[in-house]
């Protein structure tokens, strides 16, 4: 892409500051505008004084069209086709189509070719290779076409043009995955602490059990040198009682 989405816009912004009071030229500022190649952004245009005036003047059509193009999906248009000028030309409805994959793509990871192929009209799997390959060449997509899975793998797209009411959306998602956060945030907390308690609990378990291993062993040793003792003693008072018993022989031997 040679030229961002916003600076491709920012020449028709100019203009249409000019435009307030000539809806003619407001009108035709909004078609060349989504009739550029690199314009694929346009919520700073419809949100100009002579633009926004085109809603109520017989240049309805116009404005719709930019609002198609800021907002809408190819679906938009199938269903309401009599709100937009005609002919509808044939690049505003290819530029709508690539939209309508960067819609897609930012709700779901991986996009089954059947799935554009049919949200599209598209004829067969080489016009829907073909228009994600200029999706991407466009920088309005990243990703891999997996032919094997016959689905795009979306890494990251552009951000489109959001109302009022996506504003709303989003900020109850981000409420919401705040709150998700704090419970997740609480969970680990209430485990660490659970973790910690059996920590210490384990912990002190270790130390009853030494403790009694070192209990155990200190008994061992006593008994062992009691029992040492003992011998020792037995052994000392035998050698006292033999010598005792060949003094007693000496003793009473006699003459015979």
């Amino acid at each position: 892409m040679s030229q961002t989405p916003e600076q491709a816009l920012e020449p028709y912004c100019l203009l249409a500051k000019q435009s307030k009071g000539r809806p003619g030229v407001g009108a035709k500022i909004v078609k060349d505008a989504v009739s550029h190649a690199s314009t694929f952004l346009f919520g700073e245009l419809l949100d100009m004084e002579g633009i926004k005036a085109l809603e109520n003047s017989d240049y309805k059509k116009e404005f719709n069209l930019l609002t198609l193009f800021a907002y809408g999906t190819y679906g938009d248009y199938k269903k309401n086709k009599e709100n937009y000028p005609e002919p509808f030309d044939a690049k505003w409805l290819y530029k709508l189509k690539q939209l309508t994959v960067v819609t897609i793509a930012s709700n779901q990871r991986s996009i089954p070719y059947a799935l554009l192929q049919s949200e599209l009209d598209l004829q067969n799997v080489r016009e829907v290779e073909d228009l994600l390959i200029d999706c991407t060449y466009q920088g309005l997509i990243t990703g891999k076409l997996d032919q094997k899975l016959s689905a795009l793998e979306v890494y990251e797209t552009i951000g489109r043009d959001i109302t009022v009411n996506d504003i709303d959306a989003m900020i109850s998602s981000l409420s919401n995955w705040n709150n998700q956060g704090k419970k997740i945030m609480e969970a680990l907390e209430s485990n660490t602490n659970e973790a910690i308690q059996a920590f210490e609990i384990n912990k002190k378990h270790q130390t009853e059990y030494q403790e009694k291993v070192e209990d155990v062993r200190k008994s061992i040793k006593t008994a062992i040198e009691m029992q040492n003792e003992g011998n020792g003693m037995n052994m000392m008072m035998g050698g006292m009682g033999v010598h005792m018993v060949g003094d007693e022989r000496r003793r009473h031997k006699g003459p015979r």
